[in-house]
């Protein structure tokens, strides 16, 4: 749970910086890995779009129903 908030805050934070978004990925894997429900999925998902990896992004909005 604490992966989650931590990467959700830290994508927010970031501002599409490219390696910042690489890290804030990592922790939200880590956290699908721990906890997969959907509010970690959907964050992955807003990572990846904002990394620009459109296809994974609603690969997981799908998964998570967001």
């Amino acid at each position: 749970h604490l992966n989650a908030e931590i990467g959700t805050l830290f994508s927010r934070i970031c501002c599409r910086q490219p390696r910042a978004l690489q890290l804030c990925s990592k922790i939200l894997q880590r956290a699908v890995r721990l906890t997969e429900n959907a509010d970690n999925i959907c964050a992955l998902g807003q990572v990846a779009c904002m990394e620009g990896s459109l296809d994974m992004a609603i690969q997981m909005f799908r998964k998570g129903k967001c």
